[in-house]
This record gives C-alpha cells, structure tokens and sequence, in this order.
C-alpha cells in the first residue's frame, strides 16, 4: 500500500510538472522552498527586489536599454574574442578569388570615413537594436518563516562571439547544478537547420561563467536554442526557449561579388549585375552585399518585375552619363523604398547600413570616383 500511494504521489508530481508554465513557478524541498521567475516579473516580487538592492546586485538586473557593450563588459565576456579565431570560411571569402586586386583591397572602415559617406549618399543610421538575453531570477526561503535564504541571477547571452551562461550569486551557499543542451541553427535561405549541438553540467555553481559556447559566425543568420535545468537541495527547474528565436545573430558583410560568400543568404550586386554588363562593366567584381535571401527579393533591381525592368533602365542611363555618384544615390534611395522581409527595420537601408557603408567606398573604387569631390 505504502509503495502504492508513493507511486501515485509521483505521478500527480510529474503531472503538476506538465502543466506548470516554464517562466514562473515555486518548489519545495525538505529544508527550503523555491521560487524561480523572469527578471521582467521583478515587480511581482517585491521582498526579492528589496533584498537585491540591499545587498547591492541592481546593476546585474536585466535592463531592457541596455546596449550589447554594456551587456559584455558588465559580465567581462570581452575575453572571449581573444578566444575565438574566425577562419577563411567565417569570413565569407571565397578562398580562390582572395588574392583579386581589380581594384584594390576593401576598405576598412573609420569613424571619420562611415559619417562622410552617410552624409555623402544620405545613408540613415538605425536605431539601436538591443540583442536580446534572457535572466532568470531564483529564490531560496526558509520553510518555516518564508525569509529569503539566497538568490541567484542566471543569464543566458548571446554575442557574436558565441553563446554564454552566466550566474551570479548574492549570498554565499552555491547552487547545486545547471546543466543543459545548447543547439546553433544556421539560415539557408528561407530554411533553419542544426549544425551544432553542446551539451555541459556544472555543480557548485558560484558567480562566474557556467559555460561559454565559442561559436562563430558562419552563416547569414543564425540562432541557439538551449534546454536548460537547475537543481538545488532536490527541487529542479527547466527553461527551454524553443520556437522563440531570439538569440538571433546576422553576418551581413560587403566585398567583390567574386570574393563575397552567401553563407545561405544571397549576394545582391549593389548596381545590378544586368545594368553594369550592358553598358560594358565587369558584374563578376562589382561591389555586392551579402543579404538574406527573403531581402534580396525585396531590393528594387531583383527580378522581371514592371518596377524592377524601369529600376535598371535608370541604372543605365546613369552608366552611359558616367554619372556614378547620382547612381550611388539612386541605389541608396531604392533601398530606403524596400522592405525588411523580417519587419524589424524601417527599410532595408536601415537594416543593411553597415555593409552599405562599405559597399559604397567599394563602389567609389569600383568606379574611380573615390577622390572627386
């Protein structure tokens, strides 16, 4: 009878378990009961806020306005680019046309450099976009009197260098165990597949890093999703962010269209290839920008379209004019009329405005307009 009725009790356990919501929920243990939470429902717990500021650990508390710098020197995730070595194939190079000097190497890009061409073509900065991360707040009382016996923050962030789990501790007992499964999707074209899996366990968590994932970019676009459980004096919670696709990262770049890679996405030519060929210019070294595939449909040269035949008609009477700069600005002003496939940017002059920075000083050489004034 009595193995009976323990039987039952786990299975009206593993039931509650099914139907409790993972952002949110309390546990108990022999000695302790637990609550674990989002930071974002901070404010429905009062007596931990309190407690986190009088131990003096607010600045470690998730904030939506916080930039990915600050993200990386508050947690001292700088460390891991000196860890990470990106190879030919990271870069997006093709390793046979690396060595084509048609004209010239791309240019690197200073500050001084980025504000004379976006005030040259009327290139608009985007507003920041925060990278999102995720922290989860857990809490440990006493049974008895309900006090707060220690809290732990556990982060879950995501860099172009990789992906990060990180704990803070206020009080002083570790917490006993986070372990989990970590997968990177890469984007091809409008399909995400897995290219890699990590698993990782380590006990007697303190403040620090639980375990970093040193993963590059490879890809025009992609993401990690992660299981993640924490055990502590018997009780264990779980997380999961499937289907939610944060963490998302994007490897837009600009080069040669013989030298630029894909990665999954598509090389957009930024005259269109058709434009340049007609009126005598090489297509296969022109200036190109690396997108996502559901974007390069939406640029305003892409395709038979009515729009599209007229798009490159104009292009080509700026050839003949050798009017380049007018071009440039033409190509510019067309992207500011496409839309962003994803619906995260204003436009795709905004969504691409680093890679456009850089593809216009290409273009400048490609041209030889690069010292004219």
């Amino acid at each position: 009878m009595k193995k009976l009725i323990g039987n039952l009790l786990i299975s009206i356990s593993l039931l509650l378990w099914a139907v409790m919501p993972a952002y949110s929920y309390a546990e108990q243990s022999n000695q302790y009961n637990y609550e674990f939470f989002q930071s974002e429902k901070i404010q429905e717990h009062q007596d931990v806020k309190e407690y986190i500021y009088q131990k003096g650990f607010e600045k470690y508390l998730k904030s939506k306005d916080q930039l990915d710098e600050e993200i990386i020197n508050l947690y001292n995730l700088e460390t891991m680019a000196s860890d990470t070595t990106p190879d030919e194939s990271e870069l997006g190079m093709n390793s046979n046309s690396v060595l084509d000097d048609t004209y010239g190497e791309t240019p690197k890009v200073t500050s001084e450099k980025e504000a004379e061409i976006a005030k040259e073509y009327g290139l608009v900065k985007p507003e920041t976009h925060i990278k999102e991360f995720d922290q989860h707040i857990l809490v440990q009382r006493n049974k008895i009197n309900n006090s707060i016996m220690n809290i732990w923050y556990i982060n879950y962030i995501c860099t172009n260098y990789g992906f990060t789990i990180m704990a803070i501790n206020i009080g002083d007992d570790p917490l006993g165990v986070i372990s989990g499964t970590l997968k990177k999707y890469n984007k091809n074209k409008d399909n995400w597949r897995v290219v890699a899996t990590k698993k990782f366990n380590k006990t007697l968590v303190n403040t620090g890093k639980v375990f970093s994932w040193n993963n590059s970019r490879n890809a025009v676009s992609d993401y990690f999703e992660y299981d993640i459980v924490v055990s502590d004096n018997g009780s264990t919670f779980k997380y999961d962010n499937h289907d939610k696709l944060n963490y998302k990262r994007y490897y837009f770049d600009a080069n040669k269209y013989n030298i630029l890679k894909a990665l999954g996405g598509e090389r957009h030519h930024f005259v269109s290839d058709k434009a340049l060929t007609s009126e005598g210019f090489n297509a296969k070294v022109a200036p190109a920008v690396r997108m996502l595939y559901r974007d390069h449909l939406n640029t305003p040269s892409w395709g038979s379209r009515a729009s599209s035949l007229e798009f490159r008609s104009k292009e080509q009477e700026f050839l003949k004019k050798k009017d380049f700069k007018e071009l440039l600005r033409f190509e510019v002003s067309g992207l500011k009329e496409a839309a962003d496939s994803e619906g995260d940017y204003k436009n795709l002059q905004e969504k691409y405005y680093d890679s456009l920075v850089t593809v216009l000083l290409l273009s400048e050489k490609y041209f030889g307009i690069e010292d004219q004034t």
